[in-house]
């Protein structure tokens, strides 16, 4: 599990932008927050659609992720067909912006595993799991019925998964990153990636994995890169404490 330190509080406000120079120490006041804050391009709705990996032993998944950012709220929704039954899919948002291909399969055995997977869609950025508003908490992830689909639906606060994302954190493993003060916060182009196969799939000692899960766990199924569809001004959000 992951362990969070407090951090510094995030600005979801645009109240910053109507700041009124009264003179030179109003505007050096108005400089300085301006600094330490960004534009992100976070409000709006994200879609990806979801399509197959490793069909030989997963067979034809695919899906739809919406991804909504309005006010403070923000609403994660995820309704996948064709998933192996009755197994447990891991998935989440990637700091990366690509899905593997042909290609990524460096090792040549025919399977590509989540090591190889993340040379393009990178590591954990946003677990979607049972609660969005930490990276830790929750950790419950949708079972597949015996049809093959399964739905997900969470929401969050943008602030409190705001201040997670910029959060320093201790890991026990380097499957998730944060980001740095200063680095943006766009949702758009990031990776969404399923995973997990029954526990009985036979797969070749060559298929990496991590964090202590077995290889059908974490394999992947599906990946999409999530692009915006609808949008509002970019709102002030935090940076992490950049100075």
């Amino acid at each position: 599990m992951f362990s969070k330190s407090t951090v510094a509080s995030v600005v979801l406000s645009a109240s910053l932008l109507s700041l009124v120079s009264c003179g030179n120490d109003d505007l050096g006041k108005k400089t300085s927050l301006e600094t330490n804050q960004q534009r992100q391009e976070t409000q709006g709705l994200y879609t990806a659609n979801l399509t197959s990996i490793n069909t030989t032993v997963a067979g034809t998944t695919s899906g739809l992720v919406t991804f909504k950012v309005e006010g403070d709220e923000v609403t994660a929704t995820i309704s996948v067909d064709g998933a192996p039954a009755q197994v447990i899919h891991r998935q989440s948002i990637r700091i990366g912006n690509g899905c593997p291909d042909a290609s990524s399969d460096t090792n040549g055995d025919g399977f590509l595993d989540i090591l190889e997977t993340e040379t393009v869609s990178g590591k954990v950025f946003i677990p979607l799991d049972s609660d969005l508003n930490s990276h830790s908490g929750g950790g419950n992830y949708p079972v597949a019925r015996s049809s093959g689909k399964y739905s997900y639906n969470e929401s969050a606060s943008l602030t409190s998964m705001v201040a997670d994302i910029f959060a320093p954190i201790e890991l026990a493993s380097d499957a998730i990153v944060t980001l740095a003060p200063g680095e943006d916060l766009n949702f758009s182009g990031r990776t969404v990636i399923i995973q997990g196969v029954a526990s009985s799939t036979q797969l070749p000692e060559s298929v990496g994995t991590r964090d202590g899960l077995t290889p059908q766990t974490a394999l992947p199924i599906a990946c999409g890169i999530l692009s915006r569809i609808e949008n509002t001004d970019p709102v002030i959000v935090g940076n992490g404490g950049k100075e």
